[in-house]
This record gives structure tokens, C-alpha cells and sequence, in this order.
């Protein structure tokens, strides 16, 4: 689901779609079963496809350090046990190379 998809299920809020999108607001994939995916597939997935040299990721970190986490996850555990919020997408940025 597209985070707008409810911009369609709320009469109140339908104007607000945006016009000129381009992502579709659902979409639904059926398969006959699921196929796992382990390492071993993964990269032999990426050498078939010539994709190997260029799917790798150095440099890893993320946008907050480890206490900065902490404390936004005890905000978000806080919110909830006052009965403020029901749910919260705590989310940060990965960046790499």
C-alpha cells in the first residue's frame, strides 16, 4: 500500500491526492508459493544478471547514534503506554557508500 491510498478511502481528504503521481497507490502480486531467498541465491542472482560488482554496500551507518535511538524508542514506548498514539513509524536513515 502507498501511504496515499487513505487519501482515497476518506471522502474528506480526496482533493489532496497529488496529481502528476506516478506510483501506484496499491499493488498486489499473487504467486503459486513463496520462494525463500538465501545468500547463496541472492548472489547467484546477481551474477547471472551481471549485477555482483555493483551491489555492494560499504561504509555503512546510520543518521542517529545508538543513544539517540534509545532515546527516541523510550519517547515512542512513552506516547503509547499514555495512550497518546496507538503506532509509530520510528524510522532513521541508513547512509553508505
Amino acid at each position: 500500500f502507498s501511504y496515499e491510498l487513505g487519501l482515497c478511502l476518506e471522502p474528506k481528504l480526496e482533493g489532496l491526492l497529488p496529481a502528476g503521481r506516478r506510483v501506484p497507490l496499491l499493488w498486489i502480486g499473487l504467486f503459486r508459493a513463496p520462494r525463500p531467498l538465501d545468500d547463496a541465491g541472492t548472489r547467484a542472482w546477481l551474477e547471472t544478471n551481471g549485477a555482483a560488482e555493483r551491489a555492494k554496500i560499504s561504509d555503512l551507518h546510520l543518521s542517529w547514534s545508538r543513544e539517540q535511538y534509545a532515546q527516541a524508542f523510550n519517547a515512542v514506548e512513552d506516547y503509547i503506554a499514555a495512550g497518546d498514539v496507538y503506532q509509530i513509524n520510528l524510522t532513521l536513515k541508513y547512509h553508505f557508500a
